[in-house]
């Protein structure tokens, strides 16, 4: 036979007996469709909990200390000393008020940070802000009465990059024990939309000076918060006071919660019994037709194609059912994921801090695609020698007896 015979035998069968592939090509589609999707379900869920959690506490682990008159916070040496340690920034946090006219209508939540160590410890990620942290505290660092401030607080007071504003926080009682406002001034330096330690949506709209400069107008020694960064995610306890709070600890509790537990068994199960169900389905689809194959390859080499024709024959159906299968699943898998794993995220959760955002497993995703190669190539190894043994006279005596 002329050269090439073999490939244009093998993809007119393809284009004039689609249904023997039909099956076999959605069996493979649908399973890697489906292990992309459930993968990357996991890692988005998994991904949202730790977001959210460091979103929450700042950092990996924060330390809020209650100071009590004439008190002085814990030397933020005793910190950076610690095994473990890569960062510590300090900071005050209050609830303030905006304008002149204090009005429980218009709280702010007040966050003091200091410039030039916060972006060393503060968790940070490309989605809380086009830019990065380290152009944001550059932007509160050029004068001491600038502020950043959340869209919220933008939005609700009318507020623009560069507009200055009054507002008020706590400084002590006065004389009948109520609380004592202090103005201050503030100087739109950039808006943020979200911030560590202030998760926005429930909370009040937030302002974020700089701490030294907080600090000068206040009478007296406040509360501090103290935000640590580990070189490795770890529970540790710096033994402060019951106000310490572990980005770990909280992830772990939440992971082992039975609620939770119970989705990602089922996730797992149904991505495990899928890929199984559909390497079982492509093993016994490849044995049933062997007949029929035996009889094609023996009708062939009666026809005078050679044994690496009929190798390129019987190959090429595996062939395209794979590369054609595992790539159309994982586009339509991947696809689907995107388009529906950032909002399904937040309505599987509790939180909803964060935008839902759709993170796709590509490990796993690489790995079930390489399963089900290894499987084909498998196939491939065993029935291509097969069909190349079987002699011209045995698959016809193998027709007569169909």
């Amino acid at each position: 036979l002329l050269p090439g015979t073999a490939w244009f035998l093998a993809a007119r069968r393809l284009r004039h007996a689609p249904e023997l592939h039909r099956g076999p090509l959605l069996l493979v589609i649908m399973s890697t469709a489906l292990a992309a999707f459930l993968a990357s379900l996991s890692l988005t869920l998994e991904r949202q909990l730790i977001d959210e959690t460091h979103l929450a506490t700042g950092a990996d682990h924060a330390i809020v200390e209650i100071l009590l008159p004439g008190a002085a916070p814990t030397p933020i040496e005793s910190f950076t000393g610690q095994p473990g340690v890569a960062a510590v920034t300090r900071g005050i946090e209050l609830d303030g008020r905006f304008g002149e006219r204090v009005s429980a209508a218009q709280p702010l939540e007040v966050i003091g940070i200091d410039p030039e160590t916060f972006a060393t410890a503060a968790h940070w990620q490309r989605d809380f802000d086009e830019r990065t942290l380290n152009e944001l505290m550059a932007s509160l660092g050029a004068g001491p009465e600038h502020v950043l401030v959340s869209r919220s607080a933008a939005e609700r007071f009318d507020l623009g990059v560069g507009d200055r504003f009054r507002y008020a926080v706590p400084g002590g009682t006065d004389g009948i024990g109520a609380t004592a406002w202090l103005g201050t001034n503030g100087t739109v330096a950039a808006i943020v939309d979200r911030f560590p330690r202030w998760t926005g949506d429930d909370k009040a709209p937030l302002v974020v000076p700089r701490a030294d400069f907080l600090a000068a107008q206040l009478p007296e020694e406040n509360d501090s918060t103290t935000l640590v960064r580990l070189d490795e995610p770890a529970v540790v306890d710096f033994g402060t006071g019951p106000f310490e709070t572990s980005a770990q600890a909280i992830i772990e509790r939440e992971q082992l919660r039975p609620g939770r537990q119970g989705v990602f068994g089922i996730l797992t199960a149904t991505f495990v019994a899928t890929t199984v169900v559909a390497l079982l389905a492509l093993v016994l689809q490849s044995l049933f037709s062997y007949r029929e194959r035996a009889i094609e390859t023996g009708v062939l080499r009666a026809l005078g194609l050679g044994r690496r024709g009929v190798g390129v024959f019987v190959a090429f159906d595996f062939v395209v059912i794979g590369v054609l299968g595992i790539a159309v699943g994982t586009v339509t898998g991947v696809g689907i994921a995107r388009w529906l794993l950032g909002d399904l995220a937040i309505a599987l959760t509790s939180g909803g801090e964060l935008a839902g955002t759709a993170r796709v497993d590509w490990a796993v995703t690489g790995a079930v695609a390489a399963v089900f190669l290894s499987a084909i190539a498998v196939l491939v190894a065993v029935v291509v020698p097969l069909l190349r043994r079987l002699r011209p006279f045995q698959a016809l005596k193998l027709g007569e007896s169909v």
